[in-house]
């Protein structure tokens, strides 16, 4: 199962004024792991936000990220704020389309 929390927009061209959307998705092994990561929203939020600050430069793409290994470590840094292995991989996409196949909002997983 996929869950999307948000469009994070951060400012990942050095020090230019445009913020660039990027989409994050993140998958958990079921319900229960997507319950708990909704729960925590926020905090995972603000985690995801200041990392792309911290670790995003130039040019996004999905192969830079991956080459880094920076989803590996988004994946590790997420887990540490929930307390133990919810997150499994983490999706991220330049530009407003979607991540993955087909995410979850927290909204619609809430109703499941």
């Amino acid at each position: 199962m996929q869950v999307t929390p948000y469009l994070a927009r951060v400012d990942y061209q050095g020090g230019s004024s445009a913020l660039v959307p990027i989409s994050v998705a993140f998958r958990v092994s079921d319900k229960q792991a997507g319950t708990q990561f909704c729960r925590d929203l926020a905090r995972i939020q603000m985690e995801v936000q200041s990392f792309m600050r911290a670790n995003i430069r130039g040019t996004f793409s999905w192969p830079n990220v991956a080459a880094a290994g920076l989803d590996k470590k988004l994946v590790e840094r997420v887990n540490g704020v929930l307390g133990g292995r919810v997150v499994e991989r983490v999706f991220m996409a330049a530009g407003d389309q979607g991540v993955g196949d087909r995410p979850t909002s927290c909204a619609r997983l809430a109703r499941m």
